[in-house]
């Protein structure tokens, strides 16, 4: 299940980034800013375990531990370092580093392979923004546990959850190209870069139409969902940019 308590907050953070870009000229820039470190501190306030060193699954109401959210926690953290360079951020990085694995059963894998795909993502970023390569070594070996997802039914294409391999999601898909183009970028080896074009290619060639991506396509059956979600718009156009080096224009 997704919280929309705890997206609620991490939207609130990445809408102001969004927003700001658009802000006219006689705009003062700084006010932005100011606006994204509190939506960002509120996120630490109301959201962080300083316990069991994750992010909790509802302000303070529950603390069950769920996996995918901590991977939009950390992009906010890391989009909040980048701004500001506050040692305050670092001091809770190494903290999150230890405490989701081992509350994800003692390691980075998950059934889910969009959520791991994630996790993939902002690992990578905190490795970028941070210089600290464990954080580069988790992503590399998420990306371990991500490569096997993809297999020929349905013409390809990553699944979205272990034990559904029929199941071919654009929310498993579209991360994943991000996540090995990424990879490509920093690590310079090929074979990101071919992945992130493949999955880019299969998702193109099988979930778009008529300007937008559907939700997923049963690989058994050949049944496509045609369901528009706005989050699956936006990997798409991640993996589409991030991919452009490895496809035809």
């Amino acid at each position: 299940m997704k919280s929309s308590h705890f997206h609620f907050i991490i939207l609130t953070a990445a809408t102001t980034l969004t927003i700001g870009e658009c802000t006219p000229k006689s705009h003062t820039p700084t006010l932005w800013s100011q606006r994204a470190d509190t939506s960002s501190r509120s996120l630490v306030l109301n959201f962080w375990d300083a316990q069991r060193n994750y992010l909790d699954y509802d302000s303070a109401l529950d603390t069950t531990f769920h996996y995918w959210p901590q991977a939009h926690g950390l992009d906010v953290l890391t989009d909040w370092y980048e701004r500001s360079s506050d040692k305050e951020v670092l001091s809770i990085y190494d903290k999150w580093y230890e405490g989701v694995p081992a509350a994800n059963e003692g390691g980075w894998w998950n059934p889910y392979y969009d959520d791991m795909e994630w996790n993939a993502i902002a690992t990578l970023r905190a490795y970028n923004a941070t210089g600290d390569k464990k954080f580069l070594e988790a992503s590399k070996e998420l990306w371990e546990y991500i490569e096997p997802a993809w297999n020929e039914r349905g013409g390809g294409g990553m699944t979205w959850k272990k034990g559904m391999e029929w199941s071919k999601n654009a929310c498993s898909n579209g991360p994943a190209a991000i996540a090995a183009a990424m990879l490509w970028q920093v690590l310079g080896e090929e074979r990101y870069l071919q992945w992130a074009g493949r999955i880019y290619e299969w998702e193109k060639n099988t979930l778009f139409d008529e300007g937008a991506i559907y939700d997923n396509i049963n690989g058994d059956t050949g049944r496509v969902a045609k369901l528009c979600l706005t989050y699956n718009q936006g990997t798409f156009i991640g993996a589409a940019t991030g991919s452009h080096q490895s496809v035809p224009t």
